[in-house]
C-alpha cells in the first residue's frame, strides 16, 4: 500500500524529467565530448576501438575454433555491439546515483532527470559504435533481411526502455548497498562468456578424431 501512495509521486517526477529533456539531451552529448576533449577525431575514437575489439576477438577465436573469419566475425559484430549497449544500460544503472550523489543533494531537479541523461548517454556511445556494423554487412556478405529493418529499432527502443527502469530501482538499491554495484561488473564479465554472443544457430564442430589416420586430429567445418 505505502508503493501505491508513493506511485503518483514517482509519475510526476518521470513527468517533470521528460519535460527538462532538452537540458539532459544536451549534457549527455557534453559529457561524450568532454571524455574526448582535445583529441583530433574525437567521438570518433568510440568506434576505432569497437572496430579494433571486433576484429582481434574475431580473428583471435576463428584461429582457436578453426573456424572461418568471414563466418565468425560478422557474429562476433553484431553481437559485441549489442551486448556492449546491455552491460552499458545496467552498470550505468547501478552507478548512476553513486557518481551524481553531489549533483542531487545540491540540485532541484528531478531524480529521473539523471536517469533520462545517462540511458541518452548510453545511447550515443552505441551509436558511435554501431557505425562498424555497415561496412561488415557489405564486406562479409551478411546484409540485413527486410524484417531486421523492423526488429532492431525495435529492439534498441525496447532496450531503452529497460535501462530507464533499471535506472529507477537498481540505482536506489546499488547506492544504499554499494556490494551490488561492485559485483555487476563481476557477473557480466561471466555472463559475456556463458551467453550466446558468439553462438551461431548452426554452431560448427572444432574438432574431431579421425580413427582411421590413428593420432591424428581432423577440423571440421560442417555444422553439427
Amino acid at each position: 500500500m505505502a508503493f501505491l501512495a508513493e506511485l503518483p509521486a514517482a509519475l510526476k517526477d518521470i513527468q517533470l524529467g521528460w519535460q527538462r529533456r532538452e537540458g539532459w539531451w544536451a549534457l549527455s552529448r557534453q559529457s561524450i565530448k568532454i571524455s574526448y576533449r582535445r583529441t583530433t577525431l574525437g567521438p570518433i575514437w568510440i568506434t576505432i576501438q569497437q572496430l579494433a575489439f571486433i576484429l582481434g576477438i574475431g580473428i583471435l577465436y576463428s584461429q582457436l575454433f578453426k573456424v572461418a573469419s568471414r563466418d565468425l566475425v560478422p557474429l562476433v559484430a553484431f553481437g559485441i555491439s549489442f551486448w556492449g549497449l546491455l552491460t552499458s544500460c545496467i552498470t550505468g544503472a547501478s552507478s548512476n546515483f553513486i557518481q551524481q550523489s553531489q549533483a542531487i543533494a545540491s540540485s532541484t531537479l528531478p531524480i529521473s532527470f539523471y536517469i533520462f541523461s545517462t540511458v541518452s548517454k548510453q545511447l550515443l556511445t552505441f551509436f558511435h559504435s554501431a557505425i562498424v556494423l555497415i561496412p561488415f554487412a557489405f564486406i562479409f556478405g551478411t546484409s540485413p533481411r527486410l524484417i531486421c529493418l523492423v526488429t532492431i529499432p525495435c529492439a534498441i527502443t525496447i532496450a531503452a526502455i529497460n535501462a530507464f527502469a533499471l535506472g529507477l530501482w537498481l540505482g536506489p538499491l546499488s547506492a544504499r548497498y554499494r556490494d551490488i554495484s561492485a559485483s555487476i561488473p563481476i557477473i557480466l564479465q561471466l555472463a559475456m562468456f556463458l551467453s550466446p554472443i558468439f553462438w551461431a544457430p548452426r554452431p560448427f564442430s572444432v574438432a574431431q578424431y579421425n580413427l582411421s589416420s590413428g593420432s591424428d586430429w581432423q577440423y571440421s567445418l560442417a555444422p553439427i
